[in-house]
């Protein structure tokens, strides 16, 4: 983390051993153990983002169009599954061996 002191952060997430930034320049950095500040995969063409999230290997970042972005490790099929998430998907979270995320919906007899 001492390399983050020097980085203006706009939202950060960190567990004990990984840390997913966003600076106020909108650059997308983590870190693990063996990779200290690393730029998040270009192919995934974030753009601006407004949210992060991480848990042991794997890496999330939400887009301005809601849509989350994830990488990293794959084992369980974590990261597909939260590419495959709503964009109503406005919380993500990590708990052992679980995600979790909270999806807006519209109240019974809302207009649309």
């Amino acid at each position: 983390l001492a390399a983050l002191l020097d980085l203006k952060i706009s939202r950060f997430h960190s567990t004990p051993s990984h840390t997913i930034a966003v600076t106020t320049d909108g650059e997308v950095i983590y870190s693990t153990f063996d990779k200290p500040l690393v730029r998040a995969p270009e192919a995934l063409r974030l753009g601006e983002v407004i949210d992060v999230a991480c848990a042991r290997e794997v890496f999330a970042a939400r887009r301005q169009d809601g849509k989350w972005a994830a990488w990293g490790d794959n084992r369980f099929g974590v990261v597909d599954l939260i590419n495959s998430l709503s964009p109503r998907t406005v919380s993500l979270s990590f708990v052992p061996k679980r995600a979790i995320w909270v999806e807006e919906v519209e109240p019974p007899g809302a207009i649309q």
